[in-house]
């Protein structure tokens, strides 16, 4: 019975931590005036490279906040979804998570979009796309 418990926290476990294998690696989006760069790790720790400078990942400090930026895959309504969460590290809480949507073009090319609020008060919403291809 032990042995059942044990495997069943094991899977529990690394199911927490899986990532989308086809997501992991380094992406660099489609801009041609900016190009960016996006790291995700098999961790769940997503990294964005701009202009040289890394946002993201483990710890990186911003207006003098210790943060941290992970990501999460599930699957829902037959879509692979993202999740990207900004915690702060010292007052121990979520600044911000926001759901986007991934769609694989081909194995080395993807599409996320956000939705990006347009206007408040009438609750008017666009689908902000990026595409990026595979680097690494």
């Amino acid at each position: 019975m032990s042995f059942l418990f044990g495997l069943m926290f094991c899977l529990g476990i690394s199911s927490l931590f899986s990532q989308n294998a086809k997501l992991l690696g380094t992406w660099e989006s489609k801009d041609k005036d900016e190009p960016v760069q996006m790291i995700l790790d098999e961790r769940g720790f997503i990294t964005f490279r701009a202009s040289g400078q890394l946002m993201g990942g483990v710890g990186y400090n911003i207006d003098g906040e210790r943060l941290r930026m992970t990501y999460r895959t599930h699957q829902e309504d037959s879509k692979l979804k993202i999740t990207i969460t900004i915690r702060d590290l010292i007052k121990k809480r979520i600044l911000k998570r926001d759901t986007g949507t991934i769609v694989f073009t081909d194995p080395n090319n993807i599409q996320i979009c956000f939705k990006k609020t347009i206007q408040e008060s009438t609750n008017t919403f666009s689908n902000d796309c990026r595409y990026f291809l595979k680097i690494m």
